[in-house]
């Protein structure tokens, strides 16, 4: 049997963290707006990003074995809300937008979620009522356009 010793950040978190101290400055995601240029955030803004919610699950109780999840296609939240619950030692649920409600759903309660981000108002009005049958999905988050 072969023993690996990694070499630090021997993890994400501590890996995100350790960029985030040596290249605050440089890009880390861009993505297109409406025109089709590229916006950018840097690892200084994710690594705010990710401290910020990170204290805000806190405060809402999620702790190591808990699970967050995300509807949403792909977008700079899906890093920052998944380095935010890897640094709680919590599970991280990804799904797409495109995905079937009755997928969404079995997902959610499957997994046990406690918080779920979603994308947009029309998400949400889709998803609204889960808790109600999926006792440990206590929180409904909006990305954009939630007020």
């Amino acid at each position: 049997m072969h023993t690996y010793q990694l070499d630090k950040p021997d993890n994400l978190v501590a890996l995100l963290e350790e960029s985030v101290a040596k290249y605050p400055d440089n890009r880390l995601f861009g993505t297109k707006n409406k025109q089709g240029v590229y916006e950018w955030v840097t690892y200084r803004e994710v690594g705010r990003r990710v401290d910020n919610l990170r204290g805000g699950l806190v405060k809402l109780g999620v702790k190591k074995g808990d699970a967050v999840g995300l509807i949403a296609n792909n977008r700079v939240e899906w890093a920052v809300a998944a380095f935010a619950a890897y640094g709680l030692g919590a599970r991280y649920v990804p799904m797409y937008e495109s995905e079937l409600l009755h997928v969404w759903k079995y997902i959610i309660k499957d997994s046990g979620l406690k918080i779920i981000f979603v994308a947009n108002p029309g998400i949400y009005e889709k998803v609204k009522d889960f808790p109600q049958g999926i006792p440990a999905l206590e929180r409904i988050f909006i990305i954009d356009g939630g007020g």
